[in-house]
């Protein structure tokens, strides 16, 4: 039996959605009898019309909250959203390498001050965390604010892009910090793992199964998880 406790999946540069359904399912996968988990997933989505479709797709879900705003450096200032020859690689970096010079207007926040603002910013130790980042370059903006703010502490799982520091290296202004992004992770003691899961060229089953996993493992570091 599992006793009472609480997942949040924050996901970071979440568009088109395929990993927030790959998390809701593997949670699905862990509810046993009247002590299922409250599990909530906080969607992250820097480009407008992105935005749009991740709150059509989740409509339906109230476990599901979208926000409109680009995880950066700064706290609600405007910005521009420069897109890449990606869809889905819209980037605050105009130094990064495969832009195509289109751009958006974006309003950019500061990951730590949401998590204040919504009171998600106290560890509870009933409370699994899992942050995924594929931001295109912003993820070092958010290991620095995070770690500035004392707040990597807070998070039990780190799923970044099996490219991400790919990402950091296309930004030639970033070139100098990916070894210290990732030192940070390490010293912060953040399990860190790949994520590839979903999408036509991922199989989402597998990878489902794997983050179930996951999340049942850190249970059971934590004494979340008990025998029947």
């Amino acid at each position: 039996m599992i006793s009472s406790w609480r997942i949040n999946f924050f996901d970071l540069g979440a568009w088109p959605g395929h990993e927030t359904q790959a998390f809701l399912d593997a949670a699905d996968s862990l509810r046993e009898g009247r002590n299922a988990p409250v599990v909530v997933a906080y969607l992250f989505e820097a480009h407008p019309n992105h935005a749009k479709e991740l709150e059509a797709r989740f409509a339906t879900d109230p476990r599901v909250f979208v926000f409109n705003f680009a995880i950066g450096s700064s706290d609600g200032v405007p910005a521009l959203l420069w897109e890449s020859d990606r869809p889905e690689g819209t980037s605050l970096y105009r130094d990064k390498s495969d832009l195509n010079g289109q751009f958006a207007s974006a309003t950019e926040r500061l990951f730590s001050a949401f998590l204040s603002q919504t009171r998600l910013n106290e560890r509870n130790d009933k409370t699994v965390n899992i942050i995924k980042a594929n931001i295109e370059g912003a993820e070092w903006d958010l290991i620095r604010d995070l770690e500035a703010n004392g707040l990597w502490g807070l998070f039990d799982l780190y799923l970044g892009s099996d490219q991400w520091t790919m990402d950091m290296g296309k930004c030639h202004s970033l070139l100098p910090f990916i070894a210290k992004a990732r030192g940070i992770l390490d010293a912060a003691g953040v399990q860190v793992k790949p994520f590839c899961m979903g999408g036509p060229n991922y199989p989402a089953a597998k990878d489902n199964v794997s983050l179930a996993v996951e999340t049942k493992r850190i249970m059971a570091e934590r004494s979340l998880l008990v025998e029947a």
